[in-house]
């Protein structure tokens, strides 16, 4: 197929630090049989950011400013207006934060509440973005797994419109041809940034969302002080990687910048620093290596009861929750159907305190999720999914 379909990627109003170049990858391969756009509002960080050194977060502004085809807009009402350019537009099904995202409640509620004049096809961002965002404006959807698919058709969509593709976010556990910007950090190399040693054990706290899942952190965080100890007295290497919207805690927010904060009831610095000092010894993890985390540490502790545990069916690691299945938000959300049970039964193992965490060996269930993850990378799943899109534009 020759480059005669004009299509764009387009980033969106949303930076997630853990994932700087989502999209990149799927646009560069695109261009090789396609003529493609990559669009970006103006004042997004990732074409504005100077670094000052102290970041706890990093990529390189030059990945985006230097793709020839960059269309650069102010608002939405921009994006809209040249949609018309466009055979298909292809982006996030997290385009936007809660607080800027460009329909309206009234249109929220009805069916593909159009926010462009052309189709618009989505990939997930790897939570449940793809029910509760894409599914207002999107037309095609490229999901992770059989699962999604089965609930997207329910929720009214076509089945020809859903395609089985795996996620561009899970592809960062995958080193791959497709990663442009190269792979996820190696082992040797992960364990030199951060003064790790090898042979000893490593566990993971990842905290998460607490301004969501409030109560769950707190009742995890307060007997973290004795898992510090314990994990000291057993040798034991303790890291931990906060929520992504943390390491932007200090960055200027505003509309179109993708610059999104949590705010933190109990706290006025990040949540990271929150943590290093009431406990000194514990490592803080970059966000951009987010992945290599998850893949060489030996145990999470999921301690807001977070979708990352999905994550650990990519790696050998084994994710640990307490306090978890009392929460409204384990494996069932009010707003979504009855019928979407969500994997969390099956990537984590569910102890009573932190003691088993650090002196427990146990396996999830995670062998249980096939239907519900693709285990490989989505580029040419998607890419041969916008084939088939555009043989019926």
């Amino acid at each position: 197929m020759g480059k005669n379909k004009k299509i764009a990627v387009f980033i969106g109003d949303f930076f997630w630090s853990s994932i700087p170049y989502d999209g990149l990858n799927l646009y560069h391969r695109l261009v090789e049989e396609f003529d493609v756009d990559l669009i970006m509002f103006k004042r997004d960080i990732r074409l504005n950011k100077l670094f000052t050194g102290v970041e706890k977060y990093h990529f390189n502004i030059n990945f985006f400013k230097n793709i020839k085809n960059l269309k650069e807009i102010n608002d939405w009402s921009e994006l809209d207006k040249i949609s018309n350019d466009y055979k298909l537009i292809i982006c996030s099904s997290h385009i936007a934060p809660k607080t800027r995202y460009p329909i309206s409640d009234s249109n929220k509620t009805g069916k593909n509440g159009a926010i462009v004049r052309c189709p618009v096809a989505v990939w997930d961002i790897g939570g449940i973005d793809m029910l509760t965002n894409g599914t207002h404006f999107a037309n095609y959807f490229f999901v992770k797994g059989a699962k999604w698919k089965e609930w997207l058709i329910s929720f009214g969509n076509e089945e020809k419109n859903v395609f089985i593709t795996g996620s561009p976010h899970y592809d960062n556990f995958f080193d791959s041809k497709y990663n442009v910007f190269g792979p996820t950090l190696n082992s040797e190399s992960f364990y030199k940034k951060y003064d790790l040693k090898k042979d000893k054990e490593k566990i993971l706290l990842m905290p998460t969302n607490p301004a969501s899942h409030k109560q769950q952190f707190e009742e995890s965080a307060h007997s973290l002080h004795g898992m510090v100890d314990l994990c000291a007295e057993k040798n034991i290497e303790l890291l931990i990687k906060t929520y992504p919207h943390d390491y932007v805690f200090y960055e200027n927010t505003g509309a179109y910048t993708g610059v999104y904060k949590r705010i933190y009831s109990y706290s006025n610095i990040p949540q990271y620093e929150f943590i290093r000092n009431k406990h000194p010894t514990v490592k803080i993890i970059e966000s951009q290596d987010h992945f290599a985390a998850i893949k060489y540490v030996d145990k999470i502790f999921n301690m807001a009861g977070s979708s990352v545990a999905w994550e650990t069916c990519f790696t050998d690691s084994v994710s640990y929750a307490t306090n978890y299945k009392k929460q409204k938000y384990y494996k069932k959300l009010s707003y979504l159907p009855d019928y979407v049970e969500l994997p969390d039964e099956y990537t984590n193992v569910h102890v009573e305190n932190v003691n088993q965490i650090v002196e427990g060996r146990y396996n999830s269930k995670k062998e249980f999720c096939s239907e519900y993850f693709l285990n490989e990378v989505s580029i040419p799943g998607i890419v041969n999914s916008i084939k088939q899109i555009l043989t019926r534009e």
